[in-house]
This record gives C-alpha cells, structure tokens and sequence, in this order.
C-alpha cells in the first residue's frame, strides 16, 4: 500500500506498524524524530502499535537544537 512520507510517497506492507517504517527509513537513528500521522502528532509510546493505514499521510521532524 502507499503512504505518503514528507511529502514523498512509499510503498509499504499493509501489515506495518509506524515503528517498523521508521526503522525501514532511518534504521537507529530515530533518535529526537517527532512524528505526525494525518495532522496527528503520535507520541513514541505509541509507534509500536499504531498500524499504518492506505494514503497515510506521515510527517518526520527533527528536533534541532539552537536559540
């Protein structure tokens, strides 16, 4: 199925979970990844069991540091 990510689509296994897309596309390095699902922000706590859906729409940001 097709997911979108930053604006740029994906095709996934209709099975996947958000934990399991993160880690196909950044592997360890989810460290300070904030994520959003359809305007939704998705706590971490939640990643694991948040089942991706067709035409999701999926915002990754990085936290930055900085003043």
């Amino acid at each position: 199925m097709k997911v979108s990510v930053n604006n740029q689509i994906h095709e996934v296994d209709s099975t996947f979970y958000l934990t399991e897309l993160l880690q196909s596309l950044l592997g360890d390095a989810i460290q300070g990844i904030g994520v959003a699902v359809n305007d939704n922000l998705i706590p971490r706590s939640q990643h694991a069991s948040y089942k991706l859906q067709k035409n999701d729409r999926i915002l990754l940001i990085k936290a930055a540091q900085g003043g």
